[in-house]
Formats: C-alpha cells, structure tokens, sequence
C-alpha cells in the first residue's frame, strides 16, 4: 500500500525501525530519529519493525493554518507531527524544505524531507573599538550553540575592497564566537560570515 503523504516526486531512503515509543505509530506519521526525520511507510505496532521513509516529497498538516513560507525555506516538524518554519532557535532540528510557498489558509503543506545543513548568514558591521583594539573583529553569532565557520569571513570596506584577514578563532563558552583580525580595518567595514550549527555536525 502506498504511504498516503508520499507523493513519489523525490527518490526515497529508507530505515528498518523497530516501535519503542509505547504507540502505535499510523501510516505517514513522522517519527524522529536522532536529528533526522522518518515517515512511517506503513502502521508500525508497539515492538515492531517497520519501514521509515527519510527521504522523499510528503505531505503534512501545519502546526498553525496562518503561517506562511516560500519555496526552498527549511522547516522542521514538531513533537505534533505537524510542520512549522525552522529557525535557530526552533526546539527540533531542520527536518527538510519547502518544495513549494504556502498560504495563511492552507492546513497543510508539502516538505522535501532530507538532512538539511542549517546555515546561518550572519553580517557584523566594524566598529571603532574593534579598530583601537589592533583591528580585531569579534562577532558574537546569538544562536547559542557551537557553530563552524563554511568558509572565511569576507570583510569590505564601505567602497568594496576587500580586506585581508589573519589569525581567525572560534572562542565564547559555548563556541558560539568568531574573532579574527582584518589588515587595515576600517570603523564600517562589512563583515559576513556563513556559518553551520553545531546540531548538523554529525550525522545519524
């Protein structure tokens, strides 16, 4: 029987799940799976195995009918089973993205469910105490986890060159700061930053 959220648009990765959850888990309810995201193929009895699907274009109900998001946006699925917009400091992690925008009446909407990285666009304007303190940038991310950079900063001045940078770290007490030191920083400058969440780091 065909799972009835799936829609067959998006090659599918399947798990072997055994039901420890004490219910019985229905026919395309999602299942979480350490930071990843299954849909159940078909009912799994309590102490069952049963197949999940990890991969693959479903459909699923929306946790409120008035949210909205746009095509490629990255949603994640709460303890409900039901699909809410992902941000940093959403209590799931990203469960996969919108093939398509939904509106402020809809109450469901499709998810491409894959392993989503989580990247964080993050853009520090240089101050001028950065400047007095030896040209060193401290750009503290706000997202309160670990996060590691997906490349180096790029810094410009305000008339577009780009700077040079030396010495880069990632400090803070939960590993959640990026420093680095910019070759004739200026007060300005705009400093970007592409970073990933600690949360992503290891697969399942």
């Amino acid at each position: 029987m065909k799972n009835r959220n799936y829609s067959g648009q998006v090659s599918q990765e399947e798990l072997l799940y055994t039901n420890a959850t004490g219910s019985a888990i229905a026919s395309g309810q999602p299942v979480a799976v350490g930071k990843r995201y299954g849909i159940a193929q078909h009912l799994i009895a309590i102490g069952a195995a049963g197949t999940l699907l990890m991969a693959g274009d479903f459909t699923l109900p929306k946790a409120t009918t008035s949210d909205t998001w746009s095509v490629g946006d990255i949603l994640t699925i709460n303890s409900d089973g039901e699909l809410v917009k992902w941000t940093a400091t959403s209590p799931t992690h990203p469960a996969g993205w919108a093939p398509e925008a939904t509106t402020n009446t809809a109450t469901e909407a499709r998810i491409v469910l894959e392993r989503v990285t989580a990247k964080r666009l993050i853009r520090h304007v240089a101050t001028a105490g950065e400047v007095s303190a030896s040209n060193r940038v401290v750009v503290a991310t706000a997202i309160g986890q670990a996060v590691r950079l997906k490349g180096p900063p790029l810094v410009r001045s305000t008339a577009g060159a780009v700077r040079v940078i030396t010495d880069l770290d990632i400090t803070g007490s939960n590993s959640d700061t990026v420093e680095f030191t910019v070759t004739s920083l200026a007060e300005g400058d705009l400093c970007d930053l592409e970073v990933e969440l600690a949360s992503d780091f290891t697969t399942v």
